[in-house]
């Protein structure tokens, strides 16, 4: 790249097309997908809050702090197009709400830039309902007709919020596509690469015991179906025998209004339980059974539904939008219908108690995930986006 009068840069259609990546405090979850681009020839920097560490991996990979602050966006924006220059970033790429409220802003300030935005799911404003979520809908639209005007395109995660995007009056015009999520770390999530000491460890967490377990790895809200998941066990509880655990494991509600009542029980043999986070999420994956998520939170595509079919697991969700991009039906999981405790607890009975089942259902989400979810393949397709709108090239052993 040349840069020229005023910062702007010009690119040079035989450079390799480079990244300025801006994300939160949960940037650490897209490392791999750093790596496969920088494998993939792709120059990144990634740009992550003060006083976070970060593992690159590659010694090609550069990171640098910006001001990620809800309370000054305006001078967070400015800092955002500074970077890029300084960088000289041919794209800016955002992950989650406010690095793209951020970089939105930015696109305003800096018109020689190349912006792009992955919208993480539609969030709770799409699945609020009532005239409060009416209202919030309107406001998220109003939030992307202004403040995305000059962002060069939308990045869905699964094909309904791609649709809601494409039949919007006002922002169909604008470029959008689907790219299924950020990847699934196929080396990391491996069951062969968890070792003895780690599953003992995640086994003492969970006091299974070996019984089967279903889990589920969320915070502790409602509308993630921590509530429906112990309504589904105390009706296990009345039907089966057999000992089983369902287990809720991650950080505690965030959002007073979204407080699940649910507390631990016991009904018959079927224990529910309500624990903290592990961070070793490869290691409990390994000594669960079933990965469950009755969510009605409009998710890109829940990170763990991707983490549980790159470990080999069966799925059970509900039918929404995010968890029908990776839970065949049949293939190596069940949708369920929102709100159907019934059928939850059905399905959750069957699967705990057929171990030849959950064999086959699991074997099939690790081939899916290779087939459409590998990092590697979702980096392609973002260098392949980058390689277009920079007007760059990708070297030979690019996608």
């Amino acid at each position: 790249m040349v840069k020229t009068t005023g910062g702007a840069v010009q690119n040079n259609p035989t450079e390799n097309p480079s990244v300025l990546i801006l994300g939160d405090h949960a940037i650490g979850l897209r490392m791999a997908f750093a790596r496969a681009l920088d494998d993939l020839g792709v120059r990144v920097t990634v740009a992550h809050p003060p006083g976070l560490t970060l593992e690159p991996g590659s010694p090609r990979i550069r990171t640098v702090a910006y001001p990620v602050d809800a309370r000054h966006v305006v001078r967070a924006s400015r800092a955002v197009r500074d970077l890029r220059r300084e960088t000289r970033s041919a794209v800016v790429h955002a992950f989650s709400t406010l690095p793209a409220t951020i970089s939105g802003l930015a696109s305003r300030r800096d018109p020689d830039g190349c912006y792009v935005r992955t919208v993480n799911g539609l969030g709770r404003s799409f699945s609020t309902t009532g005239m409060r979520g009416t209202a919030m809908r309107l406001a998220y639209s109003a939030v992307m007709i202004t403040l995305d005007r000059r962002v060069r395109c939308a990045v869905f995660q699964n094909h309904d919020d791609d649709a809601w995007f494409a039949h919007n009056v006002f922002l169909r015009g604008r470029r959008h596509q689907v790219i299924l999520g950020s990847g699934a770390d196929t080396v990391s999530f491996d069951p062969a690469s968890v070792s003895a000491d780690r599953r003992d460890a995640a086994r003492t967490f969970l006091g299974a015991a070996g019984r089967p377990t279903a889990l589920l790895i969320s915070r502790h809200l409602r509308s993630k179906g921590v509530d429906d998941l112990s309504a589904a066990a105390q009706l296990c509880g009345v039907r089966t025998d057999q000992a089983m655990v369902f287990a809720v494991v991650g950080p505690p509600s965030d959002n007073p209004r979204d407080m699940p009542s649910a507390t631990d029980s016991h009904t018959g043999s079927v224990e529910f339980k309500r624990l903290g986070s592990w961070s070793d999420i490869p290691a409990l994956l390994a000594e669960a059974d079933v990965v469950v998520l009755p969510t009605r939170y409009r998710e890109g595509i829940p990170r763990v539904l991707i983490e549980g079919a790159t470990m080999g697991m069966p799925l059970l969700a509900y039918d929404v939008p995010g968890c029908r991009e990776i839970v065949e039906p049949g293939g190596n999981g069940v949708l369920v219908a929102p709100g159907d405790i019934e059928g939850l607890a059905g399905h959750l009975l069957r699967l705990l108690g057929d171990p030849a089942e959950r064999r086959r259902l699991g074997t099939r989400s690790r081939t899916l995930i290779e087939e459409r979810f590998d990092v590697r393949l979702i980096a392609a397709q973002y260098a392949d986006l980058y390689a277009e709108l920079s007007g760059c090239s990708l070297p030979p052993s690019g996608p």
